[in-house]
């Protein structure tokens, strides 16, 4: 099932919060580490894989799945909001000062006309789950400008295109087209209950608009061809390379926090 994972932390400094992280993965025997190096490097059997946004209006966003046994202790360095879904549900939890409480500490981030047990109610409301096809396109993966072009196409010839690239994406993984599909999905389908309830709650604070982007693989491997460029400014690009660097085009301004062991 796919899960979709953020912690949002009140901070004007992400790189006391990175540090904070490096730190709280240590104490949990994580051995830290570069994925993004020209070597590659040892292989763990469990691992955490974070980045750090840079500040946006008060907040720091880290982006990733969190063991949840390190949220207590990364809450110490700033009032923290973990938000996550999956297919059918959507869970918030608020921590501050190492411990968790209420949602009533975001209090005061709440936007105009919304309450807290507006927040709460979102959480389980009943959602309109829009008809969609198993061959349809997730037109979710796509980027905000790239949605805004593909309303005047023909559903029909987007769906055909689709079909044609889950059958090579398949033969290349040498697995279902479900699981390319997946692939494509990349970190959560937000037409899903969870993704609706979430993205419900979460409009409901005075977070930044796009609380939600860039999600983890798109921010990853921008950030990896970001880097291979900055070192070797002459490397060649492949196919997809440019496209994937400009998807986050500022993606070297994220912070990597990687640990494993």
């Amino acid at each position: 099932m796919t899960t979709w994972h953020s912690l949002y932390l009140r901070s004007d400094d992400p790189n006391a919060v990175a540090e904070h992280l490096r730190g709280v993965l240590t104490a949990f025997d994580y051995t830290l580490y570069d994925p993004f190096g020209t070597m590659p490097g040892a292989a763990y059997n469990q691992s955490v894989k974070l980045f750090v946004s840079p500040t946006d209006s008060g907040w720091v966003r880290v982006i990733g799945n969190v063991d949840s046994a390190l949220l207590s202790q990364i809450s110490e360095v700033a009032l923290c909001l973990s938000a996550e879904f999956d297919d059918n549900s959507a869970r918030v939890t608020v921590f501050e000062q190492g411990n968790p409480v209420t949602i009533d500490a975001l209090t005061q981030f709440l936007r105009d006309g919304v309450t807290v047990e507006v927040l709460q109610r979102s959480l389980i409301q009943p959602t309109t789950q829009p008809a969609t096809n198993d061959k349809d396109f997730p037109m979710d993966v796509l980027p905000d400008d790239l949605k805004d072009a593909a309303k005047d196409l023909n559903p029909k010839h987007i769906n055909r295109m689709f079909g044609k690239l889950m059958k090579k994406v398949n033969r290349q993984l040498g697995g279902s087209t479900e699981g390319a599909r997946e692939l494509l999905k990349s970190d959560g389908d937000w037409r899903s209950v969870g993704g609706q309830r979430l993205r419900a709650f979460m409009n409901g604070l005075t977070l930044p608009s796009h609380w939600h982007t860039p999600d983890f693989v798109a921010l990853r491997d921008a950030y990896q061809l970001q880097r291979r460029k900055q070192r070797n400014p002459n490397a060649p690009d492949y196919p997809g390379d440019a496209e994937a660097m400009q998807a986050v085009s500022n993606a070297l301004d994220y912070l990597p926090v990687y640990g494993g062991k």
